[in-house]
């Protein structure tokens, strides 16, 4: 114990490098365990300053760690959400997440959160329906005790709890993921059913199928991302954050040439003004319909997954020639 330095998440010797990391003091004094992160310290002799500024607190009686008993629910709204939104682009997915985890931990302080208690949320979940009256998978438990398990990150690098309960807390074993590929006959039938009041699909389907960009992807295309002359698509905003840039065959080159007639730079390709599909239409429109005739599903995954189908077997044939 005394004071010591994480980096990257691990205990260091010494400074480490300078101007990185954070400041702990850790020990023992009169029943009271102390360790909190003092993220102004940028020496070690600062650090030992706030640890005896402690001790003599302790000692006259004046100690009162009340941001060790903070409240789990507090904590989520006012540092854990807040962090999601600035640092991630699917924040609204934990803050969905999150709401289950503050109604069963509600009046709970982040002490008081043991493995034992994670573990009756872990099973009480997996054994109540859903929303849609289904039961709840593995998988859909096991993002909720991710949320969780950051949540704990959190406020253990702040130096409010002594360690993270989801650390002795197993996650559910999860059904192996289905790579899904969409067959040439199961292609053609989906496109038969992409004509008339559906017509509008048909667009988005090819794309999808012959680049395997996401649904975000696509969708979020402006035609400033368009190069008809280089024969590319820029894809500006992926889910990983870093932007590439797609060949443009002959099949999205035509679908996208017939959309484009005076269309601004700034404009989304599949915009409402130019389709009258509203984006939220779209996203249940071709599953309902497909389901509704008994034709395979059609997804984004799919098409990716095809897509990687394809090029492996070029690249095998290219080896093998």
């Amino acid at each position: 114990m005394a004071v010591w330095k994480r980096y990257n998440g691990k205990r260091i010797k010494g400074e480490g490098p300078k101007g990185k990391g954070v400041w702990i003091v850790e020990f023992r004094l009169r029943g009271h365990y102390i360790k909190e992160a003092i993220p102004e310290a940028r020496t070690k002799q600062e650090a030992e300053q706030a640890q005896t500024k402690i001790k003599r607190e302790i000692f006259d009686d004046k100690y009162n760690r009340a941001a060790g008993n903070k409240d789990f629910t507090e904590f989520v709204d006012e540092v854990f959400v807040p962090w999601a939104k600035a640092s991630k682009r699917s924040w609204q997915d934990d803050d969905e997440r999150a709401r289950p985890l503050k109604d069963f931990f509600d009046g709970k302080r982040l002490r008081d959160i043991t493995p034992m208690l994670i573990e009756k949320y872990k099973q009480l979940r997996l054994n109540t329906d859903s929303m849609h009256k289904r039961k709840r998978s593995p998988a859909t438990v096991n993002r909720e005790l991710q949320v969780l398990s950051k949540v704990f990150s959190m406020a253990y690098d702040n130096g409010l709890v002594e360690t993270n309960p989801m650390r002795r807390v197993h996650k559910l074993r999860e059904a192996p993921a289905r790579e899904r590929y969409l067959t040439d006959d199961e292609e053609n039938q989906l496109f038969a059913i992409l004509v008339g009041r559906r017509a509008h699909i048909r667009p988005i389907v090819v794309v999808a199928l012959q680049t395997g960009m996401r649904q975000g992807e696509i969708l979020g295309l402006t035609w400033k991302n368009v190069d008809f002359e280089q024969k590319t698509i820029y894809v500006a905003h992926t889910k990983t954050g870093r932007p590439r840039k797609l060949p443009m065959n002959e099949p999205v080159e035509v679908e996208l040439r017939s959309l484009k007639q005076d269309a601004s730079s700034e404009e989304h390709i599949f915009s409402y003004a130019r389709t009258g599909l509203k984006l939220t239409t779209f996203r249940h429109a071709g599953r309902e319909h497909v389901q509704r005739r008994r034709y395979p599903v059609f997804v984004f995954t799919i098409c990716v997954t095809r897509l990687r189908l394809v090029c492996d077997q070029r690249e095998c044939m290219r080896w093998t020639s």
